[in-house]
Order: C-alpha cells, then structure tokens, then sequence
C-alpha cells in the first residue's frame, strides 16, 4: 500500500546527512524542494504498484480454476457445427500448459449467446440460449448433449453440474392505453409496441420480470398518459398461463410475448383520453 508523502519524507529527512555535510535548517532550503520532489515520485510509483496489483489480483481471481467467472468463461467457449451429418462438438485436445482447450479456436464456431451460472450445496446449475437470428433460442438435443459432455471434460473433478436449455417463457398481456389526443393513436400504439419489444433485452439473461418495471417502461412512450394493465400472464416449459402478481422469475433465462395476433393473443386497446 502506497505510503503518506509525509512518511516518505519523513524517512528522507533521516539519511539527509548522507547526502549533504551539513545540510541548511532553512525552510526554502534546496534539499527540502528536492526532498518534496522524490517524495512525490515515490508516492506516485508506489501507488501505480498498488493499482497494478489491484488488476492482477482481479485477473487472477476471475481466472482461478474452479470459479464461477472460470465457469463462465469456459462454457462461452463451447463450439461446434452441423455439418450436414448432426451436430457435434469440436475435437479437444490438451496444450502444453497442461490445459484442456480446442484443437481449433475459432470464435465463429462458439454455440452460445447467453449463459448464467449459479453455485449452491449440490453444485452449479448453468442456463444457456442461443441465437437464431436475432432470437434467443434454446439448445436443440444434440447441442445439449455436446454440451454436458464438454463441460464433463472440462469441469473441476467432484463438481456436480446440471444444463438447462429451454424454450423462452411466454408473456401475455391486456392493457388499455391511455394516450394524448394530440398523438396519433396509430403512431402511438406502434411505439408502444416498439417499447414492449426493447423491453426484452432491457433486463438481461435468466432476471426477474417485474410488472411495475414493465409498465414503468411503457409510460415512457411520448403520448401516453396512463396504462391500465388488466392482465398479464406468462406461460413456461413446465406450466401454462398463470397470472404474474409482483415478479416473475424467468425459467429460461429469456422470453418472448404471445402475438398481438392468432390464438389466445395479446390485446393493446387505444383511448383518447377525453374518452375517460
């Protein structure tokens, strides 16, 4: 840790007479705007040091085999193709350090857009999606299986550790719109629409799903007024429609929205607020 420039110059004070035969007790004497110099410049280099530590020190912990960050790291390096006979993960080999790592990096391989990781008493339970287009998707069978297999090979002998991958959670909504007469409604329901699709990625992977915060974005939209959600349900992998009360903790790790269209949709109606 970087000492005070009062120490430092404390301790310079003590070897002055190595310096100078008899040193000037005067104040604006030169060896003490020397002796200020030199404080200064080791201060300065001890707390660059100690700023240089603080980075390895981060480097080297998010980096330690067996964590959560390693984890992280690893399975986001998990790469394969279908090359026209199935899926497959790449050929892993061993370096010369020693370390487990693909006979062939190539970044354009990687399989996955979102992963998150949990520890508790029984191991880590890791979540993954990938991308289909601009889609979050999850995992076919045969990118699952390559999955566990990769991360048997790679993980940290004795750690249990389970996969999931799973179609997004679905929401639906019913919600009046409550907008300015001097908007159009046409324009204002688009942007509405715009905003519900933006909130998506607003709250990041495998988060919580609040309703304020839904509706909190959606006020946001120029033009309206207020909202009245009358209902909003989502629909996961291992139940159908309930009712989201407060929060909803996401299954998947992402979702999407029943359309605006088709069976059982979603419902945005328009109101003129002079209407109320």
């Amino acid at each position: 840790m970087a000492r005070e420039i009062a120490t430092i110059e404390q301790e310079l004070d003590q070897n002055i007479t190595t310096v100078f035969d008899q040193p000037a007790s005067s104040s604006s004497a030169d060896w003490r705007l020397w002796r200020s110099i030199w404080a200064m410049a080791v201060w300065s280099l001890e707390k660059i040091m100690d700023i240089h530590q603080t980075v390895i020190e981060n480097i080297i912990s998010s980096k330690r085999y067996g964590t959560l960050a390693w984890y992280h790291e690893r399975v986001m390096e998990f790469q394969g193709a279908d090359e026209g006979q199935g899926f497959h993960g790449d050929q892993l080999i061993i370096d010369d350090s020693g370390r487990l790592v693909y006979q062939t990096i190539d970044e354009s391989r990687r399989v996955l857009a979102q992963a998150s990781l949990k520890e508790s008493a029984s191991g880590i339970a890791i979540k993954v999606a990938k991308f289909d287009g601009a889609e979050l998707i999850q995992l076919d069978f045969a990118e699952q299986s390559a999955l566990i297999q990769y991360l048997f090979n790679i993980k940290y002998p004795g750690t249990r550790i389970t996969v999931t991958s799973l179609p997004a959670d679905v929401f639906r909504y019913d919600m009046n719109i409550y907008y300015d007469p001097k908007y159009s409604s046409l324009e204002v329901q688009q942007n509405i629409e715009s905003a519900i699709e933006a909130f998506k990625t607003s709250i990041g992977f495998d988060a919580r799903f609040y309703k304020q915060k839904f509706i909190d974005h959606l006020m946001n939209v120029e033009g309206v007024e207020t909202i009245r959600m009358n209902s909003l349900k989502v629909k996961t992998a291992t139940a159908d429609y309930v009712d989201v009360d407060v929060v909803h903790e996401l299954e998947s790790g992402y979702f999407n929205y029943q359309p605006l269209t088709g069976d059982l949709p979603s419902n945005i109606t328009m109101i003129n607020t002079t209407e109320i």
